[in-house]
């Protein structure tokens, strides 16, 4: 008998749905899940359900950017001409940007400032 799948809460996912892809879309959720270093039913989950990725950096997420930002670079060096671009390929290039820039020391800086500042301004209430 095999394991009950579970979710984050315990609850049994006993419930299949299933829907249609082309390839080119397939494809791109196949490096949209890589790159987000989830799950591939965890990743679909959260964005049917409009919750937020949280992209957490691990060997398996950094291996799928690896993958995707050489695909995004070997599909922008052939084209000759920007109207060219998939919409595909455009979708990956905004999340692969966008996660990057998420990973910016600058970002890091700006929120420790903050919090060091917030923690010496602490004070006890009388």
């Amino acid at each position: 008998m095999s394991e009950k799948n579970l979710d984050a809460h315990g609850r049994q996912r006993s419930k299949t749905i299933s829907f249609r892809m082309s390839p080119e879309e397939a494809n791109l959720l196949d490096n949209l899940v890589a790159i987000s270093g989830q799950k591939k039913q965890d990743y679909i989950i959260r964005k049917l359900l409009d919750r937020r990725i949280v992209v957490v950096p691990s060997s398996r997420m950094q291996k799928g950017m690896e993958e995707a930002m050489m695909l995004v670079y070997r599909e922008l060096t052939r084209l000759t001409n920007c109207a060219d671009a998939t919409p595909e390929l455009i979708a990956l290039t905004d999340s692969v940007a966008t996660i990057f820039a998420g990973f910016s020391e600058k970002s890091t800086n700006i929120q420790l400032a903050s919090d060091e500042s917030a923690i010496k301004n602490l004070k006890r209430e009388p």
